[in-house]
C-alpha cells in the first residue's frame, strides 16, 4: 500500500468532497444573515452528536476487522457493519424525527427548528450508512473512487444550493436539501458497488467483536463531539447566534487545515498503520510520519492565516470581517488533533479503545470548564482558545497512555519547534489593518516563502524527504521514457 500516493488522492477527493462549502461562503454569507448562519451552523453541531451515537466508531471498527479476515471473509465484514447501522439507528432516528418539534425546544429554539431537524434526521442516516462505505473504498484501496463520488456531490450540492438559495427564495432549509441530495446520489452509488462486491451475507461470529471495540471509540466520539462543538454551544448561550455565526466562519478557514491535511491523512494512514504494524521498522515509521505529518501541517497552516483577511473582506459582507482574527487558535487546534491521532496508533494496534474513552472522559470535562471561563473572559477568542488547550491536553495524554503498549521515538523537540516558529510567522496578521492590500500581500508571500526555506535548510529530514521524493519523479518519468 502506497501512503504518499494515497494520501495525495485522498487530498484530492477530500477537497473535492468538502469544497463545496468554500465556494458557497460567498452567497451564504449574501443570502443569510450572520444569525442565520450561526443557526446553521448550530443545527449541524446538533446533528453530529446524534450521528456519533449512531455510528457507534463503525467506520473505524470495519477497517480494524476487515484486516484481520481472509481475503474472502472480508465482504461479510462490510456487510455486517451495514446491517448493525441499520438495525439500531432507524428507530432511533425515527423518534428524533417524531419529536422534532420537543428536540427543537431545548436545542435549535428557532422557528421552523422541527422542520430543519427532520432534514436532518434524514441527512444523518445517509451519512452513516456512507461512512461504512467509505471504509470499504480505503481498506480495499479504490482511492479512485472516492474522488468520481466525491465530485459528483460536489456538483450537486453546489448546483442546487444556488438554485435554492438565489432562485427559489430558500435560506436553511435550501442548503440542508442541497446537502441531501448530493449525499443520496453518493449513497446510490456506493450501495450498488458494494452489493456487487460484497453481496448480502453477514458474518455473526463478528458481531460482538465488532460492538466490544467499537463501543469504546463510540463513547470517545461522542465527547470529542462534545468537545468539537462546546465552542459554539457556549458561545450561543453565553453571546448569541451572531457570535456562532462569526466564529462558524473562522472555523471554516481551520476546516481548509483538517480537509486538506487532517482528513485525507486518516483516510491513507488508518489502513496504513495497520498494515505495517507487525514490521521490524513499525516503529521507526511511524516516527516519521507523525514527524512529516506535523510538519505538512504547519506548512499549510502559515498561509491560511496570513491570508484568510483579504479572503473574508472580499467574500463576506462587514458583519463577518473579524473572523479572521479566531483562525489561529483554531488551526494550531488541528495541529494538535493530528499529533494525538499519531500517538494513538499503539492503542489502536493492541485494540486497547477503553483508554481513548478515559482520555477523552478527562479531556471533555476539562474543556467544559475552559470553555465557559474562556469565552466568559475572551468572548469569541475564548472558543478558539479553549479548542486549543483541550486537543493539546488530549495529545499529551495519548501519549502517556501509549508508551504502555508501545515504545515510538517520536521527535517531539523538532515537532515543537516547528509548531512555535509557524505560530511566530502567523502572528502578523493580528497587526495588519485593510488597506493597502498590495503591499501587505507582498509582506505575507515574502513570509511564507521564508518559513518554507526556512524549513528545508535547517531541517535535514525534510531535506532529504524532499530531495527523495523528487528524485522518485525522475526516475518514474525516466522509466516511461
Amino acid at each position: 500500500m502506497n501512503l504518499l500516493k494515497n494520501s495525495v488522492i485522498y487530498f484530492i477527493g477530500n477537497i473535492l468532497n468538502r469544497v463545496g462549502g468554500f465556494l458557497l461562503l460567498p452567497l451564504y454569507t449574501k443570502m443569510l444573515s450572520v444569525e442565520e448562519y450561526g443557526v446553521l451552523e448550530f443545527s449541524y453541531s446538533v446533528s453530529a452528536f446524534v450521528a456519533i451515537i449512531l455510528g457507534a466508531g463503525l467506520a473505524h471498527t470495519t477497517l480494524r476487522f476487515y484486516f484481520d479476515r481472509a481475503d474472502d471473509a472480508r465482504g461479510r465484514v462490510i456487510v455486517t457493519s451495514f446491517y448493525l447501522i441499520s438495525f439500531y439507528a432507524v428507530p432511533i432516528l425515527f423518534l428524533v424525527y417524531y419529536f422534532s418539534g420537543y428536540i427543537n425546544g431545548y436545542t435549535l429554539e428557532v422557528v421552523n427548528g422541527d422542520y430543519y431537524i427532520r432534514l436532518l434526521v434524514v441527512i444523518i442516516y445517509i451519512e452513516l450508512l456512507n461512512e461504512i462505505f467509505y471504509a470499504y473504498l480505503r481498506a480495499s484501496d479504490r482511492a479512485l473512487t472516492f474522488i468520481i463520488v466525491s465530485f459528483g456531490k460536489l456538483i450537486l450540492q453546489v448546483s442546487i444550493s444556488i438554485v435554492a438559495l438565489s432562485y427559489m427564495d430558500m435560506k436553511i432549509d435550501g442548503v440542508l436539501y442541497a446537502n441531501m441530495i448530493g449525499l443520496l446520489s453518493i449513497w446510490l452509488y456506493l450501495i450498488s458497488l458494494v452489493v456487487k462486491n460484497c453481496g448480502f451475507r453477514y458474518e455473526k461470529a463478528v458481531v460482538f467483536p465488532m460492538l466490544r471495540y467499537s463501543l469504546p471509540i463510540a463513547g470517545s466520539s461522542l465527547l470529542g463531539v462534545v468537545i468539537v462543538n462546546s465552542d459554539k454551544i457556549f458561545l450561543k448561550e453565553i453571546i448569541g447566534y451572531a457570535a456562532v455565526g462569526i466564529y462558524a466562519l473562522a472555523s471554516k478557514f481551520a476546516l481548509i487545515l483538517s480537509y486538506s491535511i487532517y482528513e485525507p491523512f486518516q483516510k491513507a494512514y488508518g489502513p496504513y498503520r495497520f498494515s505495517i504494524m507487525n514490521d521490524e521498522d513499525a516503529g521507526e515509521q511511524y516516527s516519521r510520519v507523525s514527524y512529516l505529518s506535523i510538519v505538512l501541517a504547519c506548512i499549510v497552516m502559515v498561509p491560511i492565516n496570513l491570508f484568510s483577511q483579504e479572503v473574508i473582506y472580499s467574500l463576506a459582507t462587514v458583519d463577518y470581517h473579524e473572523a479572521h482574527q479566531f483562525i489561529l487558535p483554531l488551526t494550531l487546534s488541528v495541529v494538535f488533533q493530528i499529533m494525538a491521532y499519531n500517538f494513538q496508533t499503539p492503542i489502536l494496534i493492541q485494540k486497547k479503545t477503553g483508554s481513548i474513552l478515559n482520555i477523552t472522559m478527562i479531556s471533555a470535562v476539562f474543556n467544559i470548564f475552559a470553555m465557559y471561563f474562556l469565552i466568559k473572559t475572551f468572548g469569541i477568542m475564548g472558543g478558539g482558545l479553549g479548542m486549543l488547550v483541550t486537543n493539546a491536553l488530549i495529545a499529551v495524554l495519548t501519549l502517556k497512555l501509549a508508551v504502555n503498549y508501545m515504545v515510538v521515538h517520536y521527535k517531539h523537540i523538532r515537532s515543537m519547534i516547528v509548531i512555535f516558529v509557524a505560530v511566530v510567522f502567523s502572528l502578523p496578521v493580528f497587526f495588519m489593518q485593510p488597506g493597502l492590500i498590495a503591499s501587505q500581500l507582498a509582506i505575507k508571500l515574502f513570509l511564507v516563502v521564508l518559513f518554507l526555506s526556512g524549513l528545508f535548510f535547517f531541517d535535514s529530514d525534510i531535506r532529504a524527504y524532499s530531495q527523495k521524493l523528487l528524485f522518485n519523479k525522475l526516475i518514474n518519468k525516466c522509466q516511461k521514457v
